[in-house]
């Protein structure tokens, strides 16, 4: 085995240490021993193995030391250490792997310090260092690591600060200190960068500030500072980043503004201050950003206004104020977002009107004002919003109307007003919205009616009229709504039938009329939804009886008559439910016998007969 170039014994997980004579397998390039579980040391032999490239250790969890002598592998190009957790220390002879390029440490949780020598690596490209917890300082030597461009030391939770020296890296394109908790603050040689594209900062708790030189990192892309607690503005040097597309601000709670010149950042695409919570206004320079394509400003809870310069944002695709829970009215230019598509403003408790210009925003196709309890009435100009597919106004308490202009949403396919509770009646323009699919009226306890024009919505699927309190009707026509899957009626109280033209939505699949208990009957027609998978009927406390051609429900999974307390027989014809999987009968107090033909019911699964 003299010419042994490749070595594999991964998953040998009974492995405790490898022979001496490993050292005379002359031309062995590649040793892989990856999850060997219980391997603890390795032979001095390891250093005669003069052509070595990559050595693999990955996840040796009882691996604990090398031996000095690992420095005499001088082709050695890759060593893999990832998971090596009673790893405490590395020889000083590592700084003699002069090829080596790529050196993974990640997850060695004991590895406590760095040899000096680890600065003569001259060729090391990539060193990780991730999740190395007990590591509290990295050595000055460090610097002279002229070839690196990846530093990975996310979640050294113990590292106080880094070397001055870190600024000599002349190569490096990526720093991460994700998760550092305790490092306090960055050397102002970290300007000396030039190369740099990405810094990760993310929850660096102690973090107060980043120097004035930040702003010499004319390379940067990216640049992630979410969740730095303690981080209470930035530095106005922030806005010479002119390449910077990315920036990541969400919970830093003590942030209370942005420099005016952040303006200047003219290739921010994306500008994240999510829980910022406080944050009370932005700069009017915020206009300036041009290539700005989102804007998360969710739960900046004391953000009371936006300045009018936000409508010279023409690249914003997406604009999220949700949970701004001070902000009372948006700026007469927001009219002006020509390539708005998603706008969310729910948890906009004090927002109680929209502006006339909101109709300008001809891309929109997702507007979110649910949670406005303020919001009264919604402007004519809604109409003009051509493509909108969505519009979410459930939790809008003071909302008691639509405009007639809601008809001209020709694209609107969801329409969601669940508890409006002052919401009395809808337009008759309603029955224009010709790809209306989902239309949520639950809880709507003032609506009496519905207009006739509902039936004309021919491609609704999902209609939601439950705890409509008031509601004593359907209109006769709702046959017509050819496409309807779900039919939620639970908890009309005041409703006493069903129109007969319900036998031709033969789409329908679920029919819910819980605790509907003025309803004594069902029509006779009910047998010919031959898709019908539900019928949920419980609580209706005045239906005595069922229609005999209930039988013809050939697919229904499931029949709920839980509580239908003046229920006295069910028909023969609910053997023929050949497909039916649950019952519920339970505290049918009149219901003194079932049919033989319940026998007959194969699939069956369920039965509940509890009183």
């Amino acid at each position: 085995m003299k010419c042994l170039a490749r070595l594999y014994l991964g998953y040998c997980s009974k492995l405790t240490s490898l022979p001496d004579k490993i050292g005379k397998l002359k031309y062995l390039k590649e040793l892989k021993l990856h999850h060997c579980l219980a391997l603890a040391s390795l032979p001095n032999s390891i250093g005669e193995l003069k052509s070595f490239h990559n050595l693999d250790f990955y996840y040796c969890l009882k691996l604990a030391s090398f031996p000095d002598n690992i420095g005499k592998l001088n082709c050695l190009a890759t060593l893999d250490l990832k998971f090596c957790s009673k790893l405490a220390s590395v020889p000083d002879s590592f700084g003699q792997l002069k090829c080596l390029s790529r050196l993974d440490l990640g997850y060695c949780s004991e590895l406590a310090s760095l040899p000096d020598s680890f600065g003569e690596l001259k060729c090391l490209s990539r060193l990780d260092l991730c999740y190395c917890l007990e590591l509290a300082s990295i050595p000055d030597s460090i610097g002279e690591l002229k070839s690196l461009v990846e530093l990975n030391l996310g979640y050294c939770s113990k590292l106080v600060s880094l070397p001055d020296s870190i600024g000599k890296l002349k190569c490096l394109e990526m720093l991460d200190l994700n998760y550092c908790s305790e490092l306090a603050s960055l050397p102002d040689s970290i300007g000396k960068l030039k190369s740099f594209v990405k810094l990760h900062l993310s929850s660096c708790s102690k973090l107060a500030s980043l120097p004035d030189s930040i702003g010499k990192l004319k390379s940067l892309a990216e640049l992630h500072l979410s969740s730095c607690l303690k981080l209470a503005s930035l530095p106005d040097s922030i806005g010479e980043l002119k390449c910077l597309p990315r920036l990541d601000l969400g919970y830093c709670l003590k942030l209370v503004s942005l420099p005016d010149n952040i303006g200047e950042l003219k290739s921010l695409a994306k500008l994240n201050l999510y829980y910022c919570s406080e944050l009370e206004s932005l700069p009017d320079s915020i206009g300036k950003l041009k290539s700005l394509v989102e804007l998360h400003l969710g739960y900046c809870y004391k953000l009371a206004r936006l300045p009018e310069s936000i409508g010279e944002l023409k690249c914003l695709v997406m604009l999220n104020l949700h949970h701004c829970s001070e902000l009372a009215w948006l700026p007469n230019s927001i009219g002006k977002l020509k390539s708005l598509v998603e706008f969310h403003l729910g948890y906009c408790y004090k927002l109680a009107w929209l502006p006339e210009s909101i109709g300008e925003l001809k891309c929109l196709v997702m507007l979110r004002l649910h949670h406005c309890s303020e919001l009264a009435w919604l402007p004519h100009s809604i109409g003009k919003l051509k493509s909108l597919i969505e519009l979410h106004l459930g939790y809008c308490y003071k909302l008691a109307w639509l405009p007639e202009s809601i008809g001209e949403l020709k694209c609107l396919v969801t329409l969601n007003l669940h508890h409006c509770s002052e919401f009395a009646w809808l337009p008759d323009s309603i029955g224009e919205l010709k790809c209306l699919v989902m239309l949520d009226l639950n809880s709507c306890s003032k609506l009496a009616s519905l207009p006739n024009s509902i039936c004309k919505l021919k491609s609704l699927a999902e209609l939601y009229l439950s705890s409509c309190s008031k509601l004593a009707s359907l209109p006769n026509n709702t046959g017509e709504l050819k496409c309807l899957r779900t039919l939620d009626l639970n908890c009309c109280s005041e409703l006493a039938n069903l129109p007969d033209s319900i036998n031709k939505l033969k789409s329908l699949l679920e029919l819910h009329l819980s605790s509907c208990s003025k309803l004594a009957c069902l029509p006779n027609s009910i047998g010919e939804l031959k898709c019908m998978l539900r019928l949920n009927l419980s609580y209706c406390s005045k239906l005595a009886s069922l229609p005999n051609n209930i039988g013809e429900l050939k697919c229904l999974v499931m029949l709920n008559l839980d509580s239908c307390s003046e229920l006295v027989s069910l028909p023969n014809s609910i053997g023929e439910l050949k497909s039916l999987v649950e019952l519920h009968l339970s505290s049918c107090s009149k219901l003194t016998s079932l049919s033989n033909n319940i026998g007959k019911l194969k699939s069956l699964q369920k039965l509940d007969l509890s009183p």
